[in-house]
């Protein structure tokens, strides 16, 4: 065009690769038999340059007790729920599949003295 400018607008939409990195917090905790842990279970999926990896499906299975809350990531690519412990005391041990990897927790199971 003669005389003047052009005006170019792109848009684009930026978004994480495939999951490949699942860091975990709340693992190694103890609680009495039948209780919550005290910490939330925590996954965070991330791609290889560590972008996060948003609504990535979580799937818990616990050995003992119930999880609940966590079934997808949010926008920081992290997912937490509770776990209440298995009525048994000693070691318990949770699956997490989220976005394709797997991790698993551990916690304790203890009886209450008294």
């Amino acid at each position: 065009r003669r005389g003047g400018s052009w005006r170019v607008v792109f848009n684009a939409t930026a978004e994480a690769g495939a999951p490949a990195l699942i860091t975990v917090s709340g693992d190694g905790q103890t609680a009495f038999v039948g209780d919550a842990l005290a910490n939330p279970l925590t996954v965070t999926i991330t791609d290889d340059y560590g972008n996060p990896n948003i609504g990535a499906a979580v799937n818990w299975t616990p050995s003992a007790g119930t999880i609940s809350g966590g079934t997808s990531t949010d926008g920081s690519g992290s997912a937490s729920a509770t776990w209440t412990l298995g009525a048994m005391p000693g070691p318990h041990s949770a699956t997490v599949n989220a976005g394709g990897l797997t991790e698993t927790f551990g916690a304790t199971a203890v009886c209450f003295d008294g």
